[in-house]
């Protein structure tokens, strides 16, 4: 017990000095007295014997303060050139530093601004939020100069913090339909570059393959090119409970994943494993390798490491130091990232739960092609691990997660097979593309036709205001209780596991 509860001391510890400073700033030097008193904790536990209680205090607080202390240097490292600007027109030169993001009607960039024309050109820093008209359109590494008014982000909407949402990525300002001129042309990273302009080229040979909103789901599915699709359509594959499917997120990696495994099984199970790794990381080189294809990523690559071991416990804490190692990365994303903490309950939810719900459901059958009590357990494993912070977040119930689920999960994976044989064979030859375009509609037009059915029909969700916060920690010290009062399976080198992760 004990080679476990100083790992859990120090993360703790670190995460709550993270979340505490992340709500109350009471300055740099308040940090270096919390790790003080730590230190003066630590030697009080020496001078009395070294009892184990006082020393895992003096261990809490310290890493406390370490946590603090990160978050304070995340936020020195921000660069305020431009903060004297702030209510301004400005003309601005600045680099398109992300891949743009096309939805709602608009463009949105994000700007890693470069200078300041006055009368003399100046030096600044720091990134941009613009949002501009759809046309003409702008990519990753485009030099722009943009003129318009200088504004720092506000809050729009109860209940969501879009201040914080782009502090989390280094966005400290915004422009609002400036006039935008172009200055030059493929000024960002070489392979950056052209891993979107493979992503651009695999969507067009979807596009010219598949009528919408098929081709749109099958760009989702596989390349998280969801923006597409509309927000009515995104609307109803939320009230369906089926959002992640569209987003990249951990399920679509581990299938490819298990495509790497499946078909290098024969050279052993370390083998196919590691490979399988490679797989995703690549794929996630290839479709740009942002915040949440990292997150996504991580969470993929842990459930493999659980797969291949078989030991539940070494995976949990695979997963805890991914959580750590990207919250020291970047501070914010412990609390202002949504997507995150998703992701990890997801996770942790399915490392824990999964295996329990899947003992209690002996009478539904596992075939081989249509593993029912495997889709049925994950998808509870993952709905139940979420819904507190759904419910808090958004408020939204969907009451036809699980019909839906079961429908459409076990094709999926041929989906995404069947949508990236049309993309990569759409690129030699439209004829030689067809059987697999003819699957991938039949397959698309299903899962389309599952979600307009049940995201129609009256009661399908519930949406509850004002959720309190303190329904998320008493929701997950029941489930806790719940883990650790249940008669649990002892997983077995050849059990597998299962993820969906909700963006």
């Amino acid at each position: 017990m004990r080679n476990f509860l100083w790992p859990a001391v120090v993360v703790g510890g670190f995460g709550a000095g993270v979340f505490w400073r992340s709500f109350i700033d009471l300055g740099f030097s308040f940090s270096v007295f919390v790790i003080v008193v730590a230190v003066a904790l630590f030697l009080l536990s020496r001078q009395r014997g070294r009892p184990w209680i006082v020393f895992g205090i003096s261990l809490f607080v310290g890493f406390a303060g370490i946590g603090m202390m990160r978050f304070d240097l995340a936020d020195a490292r921000v660069p305020l050139s431009l903060e004297a600007s702030v209510g301004d027109e400005v003309r601005l030169v600045g680099m398109v530093a992300r891949e743009p993001d096309q939805s709602g009607g608009t463009t949105k960039l994000i700007v890693r601004a470069e200078a300041l024309i006055h009368e003399a050109k100046s030096t600044v820093a720091g990134n941009v939020y613009i949002s501009v008209t759809p046309y003409p359109r702008y990519e990753y590494g485009d030099r722009l100069i943009i003129e318009g008014e200088l504004k720092k982000p506000e809050n729009f909407a109860e209940g969501f913090d879009w201040v914080a949402y782009l502090a989390k990525e280094n966005i400290r300002y915004q422009m609002f339909q400036p006039q935008v001129e172009l200055l030059s042309k493929g000024q960002g990273n070489v392979i950056v570059s052209t891993l979107f302009r493979l992503k651009q080229t695999l969507l067009l040979s979807i596009r010219r393959a598949l009528p919408e909103p098929h081709a749109s789901l099958a760009g989702g599915l596989i390349l998280g090119a969801k923006e597409d699709l509309g927000d009515p359509l995104l609307d109803r594959f939320r009230i369906a409970g089926i959002i992640h499917i569209v987003v990249l997120s951990g399920y679509n990696l581990t299938i490819i994943a298990d495509t790497v495994l499946s078909l290098l099984r024969f050279l052993g199970r370390r083998i196919s494993m590691s490979l399988g790794a490679i797989g995703i990381v690549l794929f996630a080189i290839m479709v740009g390798g942002g915040a949440t294809v990292v997150r996504a990523t991580i969470m993929a690559i842990i459930v493999l490491l659980a797969r291949s071991t078989g030991r539940v416990y070494e995976a949990t804490w695979a997963l805890v130091l991914a959580g750590l190692m990207m919250v020291a990365w970047n501070p914010r994303v412990l609390v202002f990232d949504v997507g995150f903490q998703l992701s990890f309950v997801a996770t942790l939810g399915l490392l824990f739960l999964q295996p329990i719900i899947t003992r209690k459901l002996v009478l539904l059958p596992n075939w081989k092609y249509l593993p029912v009590r495997d889709v049925v357990s994950t998808t509870l494993a993952a709905q139940i691990a979420v819904f507190p912070l759904i419910l808090y977040y958004m408020g939204d119930i969907s009451l036809v997660a699980l019909p839906v689920n079961f429908l459409i999960l076990p094709l999926i994976p041929y989906t995404m097979l069947a949508a990236f044989l049309v993309a990569v064979l759409g690129l030699v030859s439209s004829m030689l593309a067809f059987p697999f375009t003819s699957i991938a509609y039949v397959l698309l037009a299903f899962s389309l036709g599952v979600v307009y059915f049940f995201s129609s029909l009256p009661l399908t969700s519930l949406h509850i205001n004002a959720v309190s916060f303190w329904i998320v920690p008493t929701s997950y010290s029941l489930l806790l209780l719940l883990f650790l009062y249940s008669e649990r399976p002892s997983p077995g080198p050849g059990d597998d596991y299962a993820i969906v992760v909700v963006e």
